[in-house]
């Protein structure tokens, strides 16, 4: 009996692990087609390593950097005005790394400085690259960070509104996603 009742949890488990693998990839697949409409000409990675990504990406080729998989790569030419993802006054071409992450909402600023401390040194590395991390709370709000980047990359606030209400409804459809947070900010000190 108690064999079978650890092979059921095992099952719900690994349910609930590709249910959430297919809301990231629902998001990811959304960020993805943003990316596509906003810079028509980029060439995009998804999920691949940056020691697999072509050299003339010019991304460092250092074994602390190889094994970085960030969810998207794209390298785009520069619009040319100087404002935001996609432009810059040179005209030159630039790289786009892109992270996507959903996680409960007291998480939601933590998770974004955490992927953008993890690709910090690789964009830092990376002559024109510039990294947008996509985090989203299961109660569909999007870090204001991402929405401001999404906003320059998309050039109009509308379509960033209408990228973060698709985010939320993927969001909300995550496993766990439900689930009830009795505090958003921490409890008053004692006196």
């Amino acid at each position: 009996m108690l064999c079978l009742l650890a092979a059921v949890t095992a099952l719900r488990a690994a349910a609930m692990s590709r249910r959430r693998l297919a809301a990231h990839d629902a998001l990811l697949s959304l960020f993805k087609d943003v990316v596509a409409v906003a810079l028509p000409s980029a060439t995009l990675h998804v999920d691949a390593a940056v020691g697999d990504l072509p050299a003339e990406y010019g991304l460092p080729s250092g074994s602390e950097f190889s094994k970085l998989r960030p969810d998207l790569v794209c390298k785009f030419a520069d619009g040319g005005d100087g404002d935001g993802v996609g432009s810059s006054s040179d005209g030159s071409s630039g790289i786009l790394v892109g992270e996507v992450t959903i996680v409960p909402p007291p998480a939601l600023g933590r998770y974004y400085e955490r992927k953008r401390s993890k690709y910090r040194r690789l964009c830092a590395a990376t002559p024109g690259a510039q990294l947008l991390v996509v985090a989203v709370g299961t109660d569909g709000a999007l870090h204001p960070e991402s929405r401001a980047q999404l906003a320059m990359l998309v050039g109009s606030e509308t379509r960033a509104a209408d990228f973060a209400a698709a985010c939320a409804e993927i969001a909300r459809e995550r496993p766990g996603a439900r689930r009830v947070y009795a505090r958003a900010t921490p409890p008053a000190p004692r006196a």
